[in-house]
């Protein structure tokens, strides 16, 4: 019986859809009844569940009040063990929460915190789609801190076409000021399907992109960069985004989740409705991966870390031999190439 101890629950619902955004969402009135559904879900598999990590994603998670949170988990824990969960992230929009719902969300066992900050500039923020203010990101994190939330995460984008260095550095120098646990920086990506792909010819060119990354990886040196676009303090690694790169088990409930367990692969249907559906009647669409396709993925996550994949698993083409180090058995893109890393990682798989 495969070992599962990773869990991802997808929350689908947002208030407005931003401009970059790539993942399955829908904008309209969040509904409880999602919350049984996983739970229906939940049943149809029958692994051997040893809980460490849990992370909701979407979407938006905190669309749904702690409230929901907590009969939610009432619910889990008749179906699983959590008692060796070391872990339990939400991913937040800023404006979502008053100073209430954040004690409430640490008491529903809730222990880490991931903001959809983005930006600290108004007109970033507006470029992007946010909905919400840089006073309201700086008014959530302080209600988080004063709830007692120690392992916070930020989460801001990069390489918007008018950001200047100065705004870059600007949005650093504030998300380090919360002194969090934890950062991640993503570089904006126009995905197709997105209101932003149109606008895609506008790009930042890739020598200011380097210089931004240059710059972020020299600001950011007191932290470990763990990730091409993570960061953080010692013991603060996020522990179920190390999981995927480690190419481990894990399962994903809720419309458009993806999962992975030992030679299967398999996504829930984009659509609320369809995935209820397939829920409900017991429909489970799994595809098993060659052991080809599975040497490839982990290639591919593996070298997005500091840890990279042990060396016997592809040979280094003698053009590329200066973009790598070797240490222990184990071979990784140096950390200065992080941000080639795709078109390093595409020639050796």
């Amino acid at each position: 019986m495969p070992l599962v101890e990773h869990l991802y629950i997808h929350i689908p619902y947002c208030s407005s859809k931003c401009h970059y955004c790539d993942f399955y969402s829908v904008v309209e009135k969040e509904d409880d009844s999602y919350f049984d559904i996983l739970i229906e879900e939940l049943k149809l598999y029958n692994f051997d569940f040893n809980v460490k990590t849990i992370y909701f994603g979407g979407g938006t998670p905190s669309i749904f009040k702690p409230k929901s949170y907590d009969v939610f988990f009432k619910k889990l824990n008749r179906l699983l063990d959590l008692s060796k969960v070391e872990e339990i992230t939400m991913e937040l929009n800023p404006k979502d929460y008053e100073k209430e719902d954040f004690k409430a969300l640490k008491d529903v066992g809730i222990n880490r915190l991931s903001f959809g900050v983005q930006s600290f500039n108004e007109k970033h923020l507006l470029w992007l789609g946010r909905a919400h203010k840089k006073e309201d990101a700086i008014k959530s994190v302080a209600y988080a801190k004063e709830a007692g939330f120690e392992n916070i995460s930020l989460d801001i984008i990069f390489g918007m076409p008018e950001q200047t260095k100065e705004e870059f550095l600007e949005d650093i120098e504030n998300a380090i000021s919360f002194d969090p646990a934890h950062l991640s920086f993503y570089m904006l990506t126009y995905y197709p399907a997105t209101p932003l792909y149109s606008k895609k010819d506008e790009k930042k060119h890739e020598d200011d992109l380097a210089l931004f990354y240059e710059l972020l990886i020299e600001k950011l040196k007191n932290y470990i960069h763990y990730e091409i676009s993570n960061f953080a303090k010692e013991g603060y690694q996020s522990k179920h985004n190390m999981a995927y790169w480690e190419y481990k088990n894990y399962l994903g409930l809720g419309a458009g989740a993806y999962s992975k367990v030992e030679t299967f692969m398999f996504s829930n249907p984009k659509d609320i409705n369809l995935y209820k559906k397939n829920v409900l009647t017991k429909r489970l669409d799994l595809k098993a991966l060659n052991e080809e396709e599975h040497r490839k993925n982990k290639i591919i996550m593996g070298l997005r870390t500091s840890k990279g994949v042990e060396e016997s698993m592809f040979n280094i083409p003698k053009h590329l031999e200066n973009f790598f180090s070797k240490e222990n058995g184990r071979v990784f893109i140096k950390p200065e190439f992080w941000l080639i890393s795709n078109a390093i990682i595409s020639e050796v798989i």
